[in-house]
């Protein structure tokens, strides 16, 4: 297993995290050293302690979303807001590459005016990548998983992080 370098409690998290349609923020997250959303570009999350609350905005923002993509969008934000910590690892494909990372404190920031992923999260980039081609079919495939933020179960975390060392 890989060396933690940011003190922690308890075993960290593997998450993944997509960087918009076809990685397409993928340069700037790594560029910038973070990760991001956009779904309520006007609005800080930060504060929100609730899912309720926060489906509630979502459902303000997106009144013509039916009801399953509506959840979508909340259950992503939460998992960005609420469940990752510091020292969670970040995997982000990026074309046949995953770009490995670590969140850097538990700061949510929110960026007024951003265009883009207005609600982001520092990260140190590590400077090893993964090769899709090396993962097990099945970690493959849960990484290709059209969803925005994910957690992976303890199986697929620990082939992450024996590949990561």
């Amino acid at each position: 297993m890989i060396e933690r370098e940011i003190p922690q409690i308890g075993e960290p998290r593997v998450w993944v995290v997509h960087s918009g349609r076809n990685q397409r923020f993928a340069a700037e997250f790594l560029r910038n050293g973070y990760i991001a959303i956009g779904y309520i570009k006007d609005v800080s999350i930060a504060g929100i302690e609730k899912w309720e609350d926060l489906r509630a905005i979502v459902a303000l923002r997106y009144p013509d979303r039916p009801p399953v993509t509506a959840g979508n969008y909340t259950g992503n934000m939460f998992r960005f807001a609420r469940e990752m910590n510091s020292g969670d690892y970040v995997i982000m494909p990026d074309g046949q590459v995953l770009r490995c990372g670590v969140i850097l404190g538990d700061r949510l920031y929110f960026e007024r005016g951003a265009e883009h992923n207005s609600h982001r999260r520092p990260v140190r980039w590590l400077p090893k990548s993964l090769k899709s081609a090396d993962l097990s079919e099945g970690l493959r495939n849960a990484i290709g998983t059209p969803v925005t933020i994910q957690e992976l179960g303890e199986a697929r975390a620990d082939e992450i992080l024996a590949l990561m060392s």
